[in-house]
């Protein structure tokens, strides 16, 4: 029992190191979101500045329209992106929870295998104590 019991204690050991790992790729993947939606963010509030000055002169409105392709562009490229992120946070998260899951069947097997092996002990202490208390009362 006891080996069992240093097995299953490995496997949660071990699966608990993967949790982290996985827990810490979530958080890298969720950061790179963060900075994808901040740059989405400033390719917007650049529009919205540029676009400011486009009605003051025909050659403002033409440097205008070409900034804002370009700026169309990059934002397309960023949602993109934002997407491919969003989509690997999903399945991380799925990867997440189906460890957690793991992680909790180890547990509830150790703390099971813990109850079986004090249950063991208790009712060999207690053989040892009604062997004690039956030397005593023949060697009376």
């Amino acid at each position: 029992m006891k080996k069992k019991l240093n097995s299953l204690k490995s496997l949660i050991r071990l699966h608990q190191h993967n949790l982290d790992a996985i827990r810490r790729r979530l958080a890298e993947e969720e950061e790179d979101l963060r900075q994808t939606l901040s740059l989405i963010e400033g390719i917007d509030q650049e529009i919205l500045y540029e676009k400011s000055f486009a009605h003051l002169s025909p050659d403002f409105m033409q440097a205008f329209t070409r900034f804002l392709q370009g700026a169309k562009y990059r934002r397309a490229l960023q949602d993109y992106k934002r997407k491919e992120i969003e989509a690997q946070i999903e399945i991380t998260r799925g990867l997440l929870r189906e460890a957690l899951a793991e992680l909790k069947r180890y547990e509830l097997a150790r703390d099971k295998l813990l109850k079986i092996i004090e249950a063991e002990e208790l009712k060999r202490e207690q053989k040892e104590m009604d062997d004690v208390g039956l030397r005593g009362f023949f060697v009376k």
